[in-house]
């Protein structure tokens, strides 16, 4: 058995690694290479979205169970990658998603409404009476001002999450800070322990 192989359907000679394994094939790899199995299966679901979009449904409604077992998996394995590409593409298409945002609202008013509600309810249970009201403005009138000054988005956050997995902060001027915005979005309301 040699090394390389011929693809059947380039004609090119190819180490035996550009080559899917195949049990029952006498030298057991596949009789095309890789990339021209991959613009096959490519060229295919171009010509027939449909079809394999109906399977893919087919396949998720049979199997819920599995796909969501699989799909947690792969969360927790590319965590940190999935949170880059995420901000990345919300940089890159921020006025494109900003638009759709406000139609949704548009059209999901009650929706929004309701979110909106519960935030503000549990902003005021976070709230207690002995909070400096004039330093937790002060914060976001500081927020305001590098936003002006430097040109980009600022937030106001909670060290510790108002509803958080691990812990639930308070809404105090000392568990917030003024952070970028896209360092807020990345932290979302998580809360790591050091």
């Amino acid at each position: 058995m040699s090394a390389t192989k011929v693809c059947k359907k380039c004609g090119v000679d190819k180490a035996l690694t550009e080559y899917y394994s195949k049990k029952i094939a006498y030298d057991g790899k596949t009789p095309r290479c890789k990339e021209c199995i991959k613009a096959n299966q490519t060229k295919y679901r171009k010509e027939n979205k449909e079809t394999v979009q109906a399977s893919q449904l087919r396949f998720r409604q049979e199997n819920k169970e599995k796909v969501r077992k699989w799909g947690q998996e792969y969360y927790i394995k590319n965590k940190e990658r999935i949170r880059d590409y995420h901000l990345e593409y919300v940089t890159a298409n921020r006025q494109e998603l900003y638009q759709k945002n406000r139609e949704w609202k548009k059209k999901n008013r009650g929706a929004c409404n309701a979110a909106e509600a519960r935030r503000r309810a549990q902003k005021i249970q976070a709230t207690p009476a002995w909070a400096d009201q004039a330093a937790i403005k002060s914060l976001y009138e500081e927020a305001k001002r590098l936003q002006d000054l430097l040109g980009i988005e600022f937030h106001i956050d909670h060290v510790l999450p108002l509803q958080g997995e691990l812990v639930c902060g308070l809404h105090v001027e000392t568990n917030l800070q003024v952070v970028p915005a896209t360092l807020n979005m990345k932290k979302s309301n998580k809360f790591k322990v050091e």
